[in-house]
């Protein structure tokens, strides 16, 4: 979606227009519950449309990182997810020379879907 965030009209976002079996599958995959879809709907609901338009576009104006920064980086990469590609860490390697990939098994949503295997990590990385 972010590749044609300027085409999209602001109505195609709203998640609430999508039946909730899809909308589930596509943001929790196999991990889905209606308790994680209860916390999505709660967190979305103090998030206008014009908001989630203005951040989709923001998203697809990004450009490429001119220069590497000597950051450390650590990518979360799930494994189920559907709504960033998985190539998209790509960007993350042109933009940071220390970058550390960490593959996690999850959803888009991998913080909520794979809580203690998230934690694990991001103590380590602040370790």
């Amino acid at each position: 979606m972010a590749k044609f965030g300027n085409l999209l009209p602001k109505a195609m976002l709203n998640y609430s227009l999508y039946p909730e079996p899809i909308v589930k599958h596509i943001l929790f995959g196999k991990y889905s519950s209606q308790y994680l879809m209860g916390l999505f709907q709660r967190a979305m609901s103090g998030v206008s449309l014009d908001l989630l338009e203005f951040r989709i576009k923001q998203i697809s104006n990004l450009n490429q990182p001119e220069s590497k920064s000597d950051i450390p980086a650590t990518y979360l990469q799930a494994t189920h997810d559907m709504l960033v590609s998985g190539n998209a860490v790509e960007v993350f390697k042109k933009a940071y020379a220390n970058l550390s990939l960490k593959t996690m098994d999850g959803s888009h949503f991998v913080l909520q879907t794979n809580p203690h295997d998230s934690l694990r990590e991001v103590l380590a990385i602040a370790a």
